[in-house]
């Protein structure tokens, strides 16, 4: 018995007696044959070996196309696998799921939790071909393991075709348990990337109305768990995708740390995308799409995900870093709502502190961040690089007119560099007694875009006494309204704030000048010139009387470059000979 390299690819007769050895041992240990094996071909489909000899072995590879031969009954043949297909069964690139009974078109529940199980809870990999499974219960994915498939990515084909298809390519995993989630993270360092989920609903184009088959999720993560790293998946047609959650007292160890989901598709999260409970580490996020393609025109189910359908629900998570994110045709992107952890800084409450957001897109979405519990929600972060349009396919804006809702004393967010358009109300701030909203670089198209229903005008942004709302770097002409509705109103308590004072130039330089009067009252319209010193040196503002009015300096006089305009000017008109004009009660005088 000898084993015959052919080709130029496998030059080492030893890898070939590795690869030999391995399938030799793997027949060996096959006590019967097993129907249900779909191993390469001409491999081990006839295990065990006849005792007469091998029938079949590896000889290496046949000329230049990488695939595998094998010696069948006195003949060389091309077994029609790759090297990695190869490794991949042997054990040596993963642990294919095949080895354990797993058949396409059927139930791999029990064969992806054996091949877990066969690595004794040292880790590793755990193949799943290219193929249709289905999981009827739960796979518990514990530390160290990755399941893996051989998808390629957030996208598959058929998914733009109307009606869509499901995915076809790729591994495909259909997930029918309404009991139990379809992967489970067990442990530290659990993985799973390039597989396609989907799920069996109702057609949305009959009747008059469509209620989804409710699914619990299809990730669960919610005991003790850290490093969950989800990756180039599509998850179609769930009503739930992402559960994850933490402990309520980090006291008892560290746990929900290192969360990281990447290139992530939802294709139909009808109820919630990812529900995100007490991560007091940070997480991150990155290329997640919510534009749902699955049957996205079929009337019944706009109306559902406009009046249903959540991104993100965060209740107490703090530091997470959000990247490439796309939310589509849904009712709420983001939900916050406080929650209480316990760690070494005792007991605190939040909703969303420290959020970092970038390249954000709200697509005809009804609202852009809610907090459903209103005043008293905490929550900070910031936005950068962001376009918010709301829906305009049935004006649920209209229902819920504040797109970035920050109503609540303990808000604390920024919004940088927005193109919004399409809005009823952009933001709102505070709810009588704090909160801060600051906003640079906005250009709003149309807001007030569909009125309030009554006749009523809806302001930009509604802002609440003793609230802080900065607006930097957006002039007033580039925030539009083709109702010319108000630039500003009431919070959503009734009481009326004001927009900070802004500064134009930099503190302590002269000729700083900074707009004061928002905040109201005499300074309405205020804007006052500052020497380096801080001193003012004049006022430019509207009087209580609606006039404009040209304050004096300090000297009691208005001048321009050291000519006086406007002043107590003697009998003599002082400060010839150059001209001035003064008021002598009723007319404007010149002198001389």
């Amino acid at each position: 018995m000898y084993l015959k390299v052919r080709g130029g690819r496998v030059s080492r007769l030893s890898l070939a007696f590795v690869l030999w050895a391995g399938l030799t041992s793997l027949c060996e240990a096959c006590p019967t044959p097993n129907p249900n094996i779909q191993g390469p071909p001409n491999i081990v489909d006839d295990c065990p070996v006849p005792a007469s000899g091998f029938n079949k072995f590896l000889t290496g590879v046949v000329g230049s196309t990488g695939h595998f031969a094998v010696w069948i009954n006195g003949q060389v043949q091309d077994a029609g696998y790759a090297v990695s297909d190869l490794l991949t069964w042997i054990g040596v690139n993963g642990t294919d799921i095949r080895r354990y009974g797993a058949v396409c078109g059927r139930d791999a529940t029990g064969a992806v939790s054996s091949a877990i199980a066969s690595f004794n809870n040292a880790g590793g990999t755990v193949r799943l071909p290219s193929c249709t499974f289905t999981i009827s219960g739960s796979i518990s994915v514990p530390s160290g393991v990755r399941v893996t498939g051989a998808s390629g990515g957030n996208y598959y084909p058929g998914e733009f075709t109307q009606p869509p298809t499901m995915p076809t390519q790729g591994t495909n995993i259909q997930c029918t348990s309404r009991l139990t989630s379809c992967i489970i993270a067990a442990g530290a360092g659990a993985e799973v990337d390039h597989i396609n989920f989907v799920y069996a609903q109702p057609d949305p184009n009959v009747g008059t109305s469509w209620t989804p088959t409710d699914y619990p999720a299809t990730f669960l993560a919610n005991g003790t768990w850290n490093g969950l790293y989800v990756h180039d998946v599509s998850i179609t047609a769930a009503t739930r995708c992402f559960d994850v959650e933490g402990a309520p007292n980090y006291n008892n160890g560290q746990t929900a740390t290192g969360l990281r989901l990447a290139r992530v598709y939802f294709n139909g999260c009808w109820i919630k995308g990812i529900n995100l409970v007490n991560i007091d580490q940070t997480a991150r996020f990155d290329d997640l799409r919510w534009d749902y393609i699955w049957n996205r025109n079929a009337a019944n189910l706009v109306a559902y995900t406009r009046a249903n359908m959540v991104g993100v629900d965060a209740e107490y998570v703090a530091n997470a870093q959000w990247n490439n994110i796309e939310f589509a045709f849904m009712w709420h992107p983001i939900e916050l709502c406080n929650s209480t952890v316990t760690s070494g800084f005792g007991a605190v409450t939040f909703a969303a502190n420290a959020w970092q957001m970038t390249n954000v897109s709200f697509n005809e979405t009804c609202k852009g961040i809610a907090i459903p519990n209103g005043n008293g929600t905490v929550t900070s972060g910031s936005m950068t690089n962001v376009i918010a349009f709301s829906d305009t396919t049935t004006q649920c804006a209209k229902r819920d007119p504040i797109f970035f809702d920050f109503s609540s004393d303990q808000a604390n967010w920024s919004l940088s560099h927005v193109y919004a358009g399409y809005l009823q109300t952009v933001a709102a701030v505070g709810h009588g007694a704090g909160g801060i909203l600051k906003i640079n670089d906005i250009d709003v198209v149309n807001y007030d875009a569909y009125g309030n229903g009554s006749g009523g005008q809806l302001p930009a942004f509604r802002i609440s006494a003793n609230a802080s709302f900065t607006l930097e770097g957006s002039p007033p002409r580039g925030i539009r309204s083709t109702n010319a509705a108000p630039l500003f109103g009431a919070g959503v308590d009734g009481s009326q704030g004001y927009m900070e004072p802004f500064t134009i130039g930099a503190a302590g330089v002269e000729g700083t000048a900074a707009l004061e009067g928002s905040r109201g009252g005499a300074y309405a319209g205020e804007i006052a010139f500052y020497l380096p010193n801080g001193k003012r040196s004049g006022v430019i503002g509207r009087g209580t009387g609606g006039s404009i009015n040209i304050q004096p300096d300090d000297d009691g006089a208005v001048k321009l470059q050291g000519v006086t305009v406007l002043g107590a000017l003697p009998t003599s008109c002082r400060g010839q000979p150059h001209a001035a004009i003064w008021s002598n009660g009723s007319n404007l005088q010149v002198c001389p």
